[in-house]
């Protein structure tokens, strides 16, 4: 089960990081009227992007985008750890890919 599976330490610290910017700044600025509702799991989904290019992120997007239509699908109006409500896709910053979106 990928729940159990080793996490690779450069990915639990760019996960931390989010979850920290999301209290911090989401959270604790009151951007986001939401967020402190779906803060953890099973409402939020924080996932770790592995993609090396432009076309796997798009393709990471689409799973996660699946994942809460199914959601919806299913109508049980309850998240679950198989259906959250929010999903985070949290991308590495050090990819190139990455870094020309910044300039966007």
């Amino acid at each position: 089960c990928a729940a159990h599976a080793p996490r690779d330490p450069a990915i639990e610290l760019r996960l931390a990081a989010t979850r920290r910017w999301l209290d911090e700044v989401v959270i604790g600025q009151k951007l986001c009227p939401f967020a402190t509702r779906v803060r953890a799991a099973p409402f939020l989904r924080l996932t770790a992007s592995v993609a090396v290019d432009a076309d796997g992120v798009v393709t990471e997007v689409a799973q996660e985008a699946s994942l809460l239509a199914e959601g919806l699908r299913q109508g049980s109006g309850r998240a679950s750890e198989d259906w959250p409500e929010t999903t985070l896709l949290v991308l590495d910053g050090q990819q190139p890919f990455v870094a020309k979106w910044q300039d966007l």
